[in-house]
């Protein structure tokens, strides 16, 4: 029968906290056993840097360059090309000209 395993307070901590198998390499235990703990404490599932697109930020698709709103966005340029062309949304023309209504940052 294998040994049960004594969970510090720290440990338990650390659930949620990274996905599931990085907690297992760092606590030397399969992330099966970390997934069950973490269900057993109803912890969450870590979600990484996922975060949802707001109003705005949907506006400026198609309305300013895929680079721009990254920026703006503090989001990686390909996580901007993926939503646009998910949305079914073309690229933003190409304007030689400093445009008036230009993104800023806040």
């Amino acid at each position: 029968m294998p040994r049960r395993r004594i969970w510090k307070k720290t440990e338990i901590a650390l659930l949620g906290t990274a996905p599931d198998a990085a907690i297992a390499r760092r606590l030397n235990v399969s992330s099966a056993t970390v997934c069950k703990l973490r269900n057993q404490f109803r912890i969450p599932a870590h979600r990484g840097q996922f975060r949802g697109w707001g109003t705005t930020e949907l506006g400026m698709l198609g309305r300013f360059s895929d680079a721009e709103i990254a920026k703006i966005t503090n989001r990686p340029v390909a996580e901007v090309t993926a939503k646009r062309t998910t949305l079914r949304i073309g690229e933003a023309k190409k304007s030689t000209k400093a445009r008036k209504d230009s993104p800023r940052r806040h």
